[in-house]
């Protein structure tokens, strides 16, 4: 079994520890197993497709220049710690700009996370497409005028797939908060989809 197929079956946690010691190939299958991920959660939290990117390549090398100075700490799960450097990474944001959010989506990364849903979904006739693409674009602007703590808890048990244990530990938290969070930005969801947002 070639080295790459046992990295790429490795755990993120055991691929850091291998990083730690100078493997960077490691490190390579973690940040593209989350890279996607983290990129979307910045974008949605901020607005901005662009600014996201930007936002997302800092967090990762925050997360490399705490390896290299020796701050990385390899206790718990990596996704957990790897959201908590994304979000006060975030808030870090919203501070020296000044603005809670700015507002500028880029279309075409909209269409192509649209049409890749799309494909998943199995959609094939014009009709169902329009229909398809027109939910999932209500859906996204809803999510986005979610309170910044429901919606980056919602981005993280969505995008990430944490667990409300995971998302405590990158939020400072604690599971019943999670759980609370979830349940209103569900609720939420729900009445302004089905149009009963009184």
């Amino acid at each position: 079994m070639s080295e790459s197929v046992v990295q790429d079956a490795a755990s993120d946690e055991s691929l850091m520890a291998q990083y730690v010691t100078g493997d960077d190939k490691a490190f390579e299958v973690v940040y593209r197993r989350h890279r996607a991920g983290v990129r979307r959660f910045c974008a949605r939290q901020c607005g901005s497709e662009a600014t996201g990117q930007e936002l997302a390549q800092e967090v990762w090398f925050r997360v490399i220049r705490a390896v290299q100075n020796g701050n990385y700490s390899s206790d718990g799960r990596f996704a957990p710690y790897l959201y908590r450097i994304a979000r006060n990474h975030l808030i870090d944001w919203y501070r020296k700009t000044g603005s809670y959010r700015e507002i500028e989506m880029d279309e075409s990364a909209e269409n192509e996370a649209e049409m890749s849903t799309l494909e998943i979904s199995g959609a094939r006739n014009p009709e169902q497409t329009v229909s398809e693409r027109e939910e999932l674009r209500n859906v996204m602007s809803i999510i986005e005028k979610l309170p910044e703590e429901q919606r980056s808890t919602l981005m993280m048990y969505l995008e990430a797939e944490m667990t409300y244990e995971e998302i405590a530990v990158a939020t400072g938290t604690n599971r019943e908060t999670v759980k609370s969070r979830l349940r209103y930005a569900r609720q939420t969801l729900r009445k302004r989809v089905l149009g009963n947002d009184d």
